[in-house]
C-alpha cells in the first residue's frame, strides 16, 4: 500500500505529451488516487492492483483540465445544498 511505486502513475500521467491537466492537486494512497478542491477530496478513483498511466488517465478523463471549472462528483449536490 506505502510503496513509492504507486506514485509513479500520477508523476508520469501529468508529464505525457497529451495530458491537459494543469493546476490540480492529487494524492495517492496505495491504489487510490483522490482529486483535490481546495481542503477536500472531491473526487477519488480506486484500483486493487498499481495503476497503470492509461489505466489512471482513463480513470480521470472525466476531469475538466483547469481547477477553476466545475469538477463533477458526489460533492457537487452537497455544497449546492440538493
Amino acid at each position: 500500500m506505502w510503496d513509492p511505486a504507486n506514485i509513479s502513475p500520477l508523476v508520469a500521467m501529468p508529464a505525457a505529451e497529451n495530458c491537459a491537466f494543469s493546476g490540480h492537486v492529487f494524492r495517492v494512497m496505495g491504489g487510490q488516487v483522490g482529486l483535490y478542491k481546495g481542503w477536500n477530496v472531491v473526487e477519488q478513483f480506486e484500483s486493487d492492483k498499481r495503476w497503470t498511466v492509461e489505466e489512471l488517465a482513463a480513470a480521470t478523463a472525466s476531469i475538466p483540465a483547469r481547477p477553476d471549472t466545475e469538477i463533477p462528483g458526489s460533492h457537487v449536490k452537497s455544497m449546492r445544498g440538493n
